[in-house]
Formats: structure tokens, sequence, C-alpha cells
């Protein structure tokens, strides 16, 4: 086997909505999810053993990095898959909403049963997938997706139309654990957000798109950066903004490439992790 260069796609939130909580105490979504093309770059090489290094000092080497559990579980039920080395170059920021150890470890799954020849179906792999990570299994699927239950439930929709994104991650953190404590304290959850902008999806119709967006994380917890930035997105040009995930990322739509990397510039004087980036209707890419 040559080595290869694999990028992997982050993931964007379009509506996210809480609707429930199983009996065993994990929590019921409904999401328009969207890949995009801000993307980590892993190397694979052949090897003896599995063996990960990420260049981020900020997240671990080795069993305690997701790629690293991802691999594994698949050479537990494939011991005879070729052993791989991977190399992560992160450039999708962590602990943002933007699934960046669920894309890496979505990549590998998908490139392990690759190069193994292929003895996981689409649907065992992205079962797979979900003992990973909630958000793997749509990692593994990519595009434009209404995703439900835990994860698990995905179905794909017509690609969102051609634009511009902006994204912005802000000096704040965000803690899931304690924003699905918040949540449970609620009195009901429904669903307000996702069905407008699936279909606004299905319409292609970018600017209904753009003023569907939502998040059920980003109404209760109410953090003056989110606000303060998507206030900032408008005014800049942005058709809609929003936050992704449980935070702390907050993005902007653009029909206008021009405003879109306008607003790149102006936030990069605040705010050091802004991306600009576009919709993409794949999980991953194998660079040439």
């Amino acid at each position: 086997m040559e080595p290869f260069v694999v990028k992997a796609y982050a993931k964007l939130n379009l509506a996210l909505d809480l609707v429930g909580k199983r009996e065993d105490g994990y929590h019921l979504l409904r999401m328009v999810n969207q890949s995009v093309s801000l993307a980590d770059r892993l190397t694979i090489l052949p090897s003896d053993i599995l063996f990960v290094k990420c260049d981020d000092a900020d997240l671990p080497d080795g069993p305690e990095n997701i790629v690293y559990r991802a691999a594994k579980h698949f050479y537990e039920i494939v011991p005879e898959a070729p052993k791989i080395q991977i190399q992560i170059e992160k450039h999708i920021p962590h602990e943002a909403g933007l699934g960046g150890g669920s894309t890496d470890a979505a990549a590998v799954l998908q490139i392990l049963n690759q190069i193994s020849g292929k003895p996981f179906s689409e649907k065992a792999l992205l079962a797979l997938g979900e003992r990973i990570g909630a958000d793997v299994p749509f990692c593994i699927k990519g595009g434009t997706a209404l995703v439900e239950g835990i994860g698990e439930q995905i179905a794909l929709l017509n690609e969102m139309p051609a634009c511009k994104i902006v994204l912005c991650k802000p000096k704040i953190g965000v803690e899931t654990k304690a924003a699905f404590e918040m949540a449970d304290r609620l009195p009901s959850l429904e669903a307000c957000y996702s069905e407008n902008v699936k279909q606004a999806v299905k319409e292609g119709n970018l600017i209904k798109l753009s003023a569907s967006l939502g998040n059920f994380f980003e109404d209760i917890l109410k953090l003056p950066e989110i606000l303060k930035l998507k206030a900032a997105f408008l005014k800049m040009g942005a058709l809609g903004a929003a936050m992704t995930g449980s935070g702390s990322v907050v993005f902007g739509i653009f029909e206008d490439p021009i405003l879109a990397q306008k607003c790149v510039d102006s936030l990069k004087k605040q705010y050091d992790e802004t991306f600009l980036c576009e919709p993409v209707s794949v999980p991953l890419q194998i660079e040439p």
C-alpha cells in the first residue's frame, strides 16, 4: 500500500432540536446537518502496528485519541485488516461543534473498510460508527441530511444551495454535559427549527434556509459572545447565522463571496479561528 492523504470534512448543524430523552438517559435529537469544506488532513501509511500521531498538542495521541479507538474497534472485528499509521494534521477546531474528532474517526473507518476489501456494508459501518460517537455515522455519510435519534437515523436530503459559509470560534468554551443538564430542567421539548430548514433545503431556497437556522442549545445557553457574533455576521451581510452543536462556533451563510471574504478579514482581527468554507456533498476526499 502506498501512502496517501485523506481530507476529512467538518460538519455543521443547520438546525438542531432536542426532542426528548430515552429511558437509558440518551437525548433524542432532530437535526439538519451539512458537511463543509474545512477539513483535517490524515496521512495514511503502511505500518506493522496501529499508530496514531496528532500535530495538535492539546489532543492526545495513541489509545486516547478517537481515531485510534475507531481503528481498534475495526481491527477487533477484522483482525486481518492491513495495519496503518495515521498522522493527523488538525485544521478543524476542537470542542467547537464541528465534529472534528468524529469526522477523523469516520474517515479512518471508511479507509480501513476500503483497503480491507469492504468487509462491512454501509449499514454495518454506520452501526460500528455509532459505537464510537454520536456524530460518527453522519460523518460517514456526509453531505446534507436529516439526522434523528441519537445520531444514528440519517436521511440524505437535496444538496444545500451553493454559498459561502464563514465559521468563527470565540474564545469561550461550552460544556456539552452542562448544556444537556440545563435542557433536562426544561418542562417540555419540541422541534422548532429542523422542519423549516429541511423544507428550505428541499426547495433549494438559500434565503429561506438562512432565515430558518436555529439551535436549541444556543437558545437555552444565551451566551453573550454568541449573540454578539451573530449580530456581527448579520451586520456584515450574512443571510443568517447560528451556533453549531453545543458550541462554541458560530457560522454565517453568505450568497455574495466578496462579502464573505470581507467578513473573514474583519473577524480575524479579533478571532484567530475564523474560516471561509462552502458546502460539500461528500464526507471525505482522497487527495491525488
